[in-house]
């Protein structure tokens, strides 16, 4: 599969089978999701998807269109892949500043 394509396909494989945890009905603690591809190295990706524990990942996780999309990446897109469930211990950019370490704050504002 040429890069045009693979890149279509991961863009637009999770719409098309109707996996959208957003409209999922009792579905809660659902953020938002994106994904890149890399700037160097061609064919991979990276899909950041925030919730708010770990039970709000298995019950996206079970959905039975995130098995589809499951299924369709392993057999279609991706050859090798890799999770890793991480927790955000800060979180702030230039205006918002409040969890920036305190010498940060103390040089930058």
């Amino acid at each position: 599969m040429d890069r045009s394509t693979a890149s279509g396909l991961v863009r637009r494989v999770p719409r098309r089978v109707g996996e959208d945890p957003r409209t999922s009905p009792g579905l809660t603690g659902f953020h938002g999701i994106e994904r890149f591809e890399s700037s160097s190295t061609e064919g991979k990706y990276v899909s950041l998807a925030f919730f708010d524990d770990e039970d709000a990942v298995a019950r996206w996780r079970k959905t039975p269109q995130h098995r589809r999309v499951q299924a369709l990446g392993r057999s279609r897109l991706f050859t090798q892949y890799r999770l890793r469930m991480a927790e955000v211990t800060r979180d702030y950019g230039g205006r918002n500043r409040d969890q920036a370490p305190a010498d940060s704050r103390a040089i930058h504002g």
